[in-house]
């Protein structure tokens, strides 16, 4: 019997279909205790992903540092040459309580290249940088990594998103910089 009401309550849902407890009330309709579904605006589109060829991706450096210190560090771009840099951003972390925790510590060669980053904001669905070419001005004795920002738009997400390679060690006397626009909007 408990089997027929329940098949018939699947077949009239949509009709409200309500059910008795053992004791006799009536118990909400199925309908009423469920959560409204809302769809995503892009439900099915793939990810961005950040491009950082020909440059060795170094973001998992950054995994484990929360939002919200990410976040203070909008457009501000660094440039680690030692572990003891590296250490000291993550002394940083630390010290801002910001992060619940402590952040991991990772290690980098810095035998392979030094390391150079910033972080970009946007409101989107997704965001990814992508590396589109080096400037170098001997004049000035800098390079400057250029880097647009993608952003996939449609949702009211607030995006932080780092960017962190390694590069060659540059000559001397010359400094890195990272010159990032955008955002381009991604289809």
């Amino acid at each position: 019997m408990k089997r027929q009401v329940m098949w018939g309550c699947v077949m009239i849902l949509l009709g409200g279909c309500t059910a008795a407890a053992r004791d006799g009330t009536p118990s909400p309709s199925p309908a009423a205790t469920l959560p409204e579904i809302v769809p995503s605006p892009t439900p099915f589109s793939p990810p961005l992903e950040t491009s950082t060829d020909p440059y060795l991706d170094a973001g998992a450096l950054l995994d484990g540092v929360c939002f919200e210190f990410l976040l203070s560090l909008n457009a501000q771009v660094w440039t680690w040459t030692t572990p003891a840099e590296l250490s000291a951003f993550y002394d940083r972390v630390d010290a801002s309580e910001v992060c619940p925790g402590l952040v991991e510590r990772r290690d980098f060669d810095f035998s392979q290249g030094v390391l150079v980053g910033t972080v970009s904001t946007a409101t989107g669905c997704d965001a990814a940088h992508r590396v589109v070419g080096v400037n170098r001005d001997d004049s000035a004795r800098t390079q400057t990594l250029l880097v647009q920002l993608e952003v996939k738009p449609g949702c009211p997400y607030e995006l932080v998103q780092p960017f962190l390679v390694a590069v060659p060690d540059l000559p001397g006397g010359y400094t890195l910089q990272i010159e990032v626009s955008g955002p381009v909007i991604s289809s």
